[in-house]
């Protein structure tokens, strides 16, 4: 179904015209070309990109419900997971899910125990080998350069870090996976999985359900 963009009229695929305001609706060629964008990006794992790509199909079909089905899959990979379940409801599939196995059902995030804080710097953004200074700690401090370091190899450069002092699990930032909410981006905070019902889903879409566990 092709939703007009000028009057949110609903259209056959096949029309070129919309059947109520008469102005051009979008071709299929160029709706299904940047579907096949909007693919090879989540298959190579740019999720944004990829999200970016099924916005645009969204702005020029609001009905299309291959690319509302994308959409969700590409947010669930961004762990928003109301967002995600928003775009498989206006694609017709069901879901559902038990309790969520990476909090428990706790509702927190498993990694900062719902701190919010980075748990490998302890919110201090500073990598936790150097604390910070982006020296090697076993010979960063000193006048030359040891190549038989089995730290650092002679760099005098943090391993962890490669010198910048940031702490390497949040870049710096001190926050968690999590953004600093505390909730576990896994489930969004509901305690549950998503489970999708496959066969809601077209046949030609299922390669891309992850394994949402």
């Amino acid at each position: 179904m092709k939703v007009c963009p000028h009057c949110k009229a609903e259209n056959e695929d096949q029309h070129i015209y919309c059947y109520n305001c008469q102005r051009p609706l979008p071709k299929k060629s160029h709706l299904d070309l940047k579907f096949t964008h909007g693919a090879e990006a989540l298959r190579k794992g740019d999720h944004k990109k990829a999200l970016r790509t099924f916005d645009d199909i969204l702005k020029l079909n609001i009905g299309d419900k291959d690319a509302w089905f994308m959409k969700g899959i590409c947010l669930l990979y961004l762990k928003d997971r109301k967002g995600g379940m928003e775009c498989f409801k206006r694609a017709g599939i069901a879901t559902g899910g038990g309790t969520c196995s990476h909090c428990r059902g706790f509702k927190r995030c498993p990694d900062c125990g719902g701190q919010g804080g980075c748990y490998m710097c302890k919110g201090t953004g500073r990598c936790s080998i150097c604390h910070g200074s982006g020296e090697c700690p076993r010979c960063g401090d000193r006048d030359s350069m040891n190549p038989d370091c089995r730290m650092c190899g002679g760099t005098k450069k943090c391993p962890r870090c490669k010198g910048s002092g940031d702490c390497n699990e949040c870049n710096g930032n001190g926050s968690c996976a999590c953004a600093g909410s505390g909730i576990c981006p896994y489930c969004g905070g509901s305690g549950h999985s998503i489970q999708l019902n496959a066969k809601d889903v077209p046949s030609h879409l299922r390669q891309y359900i992850p394994d949402l566990e």
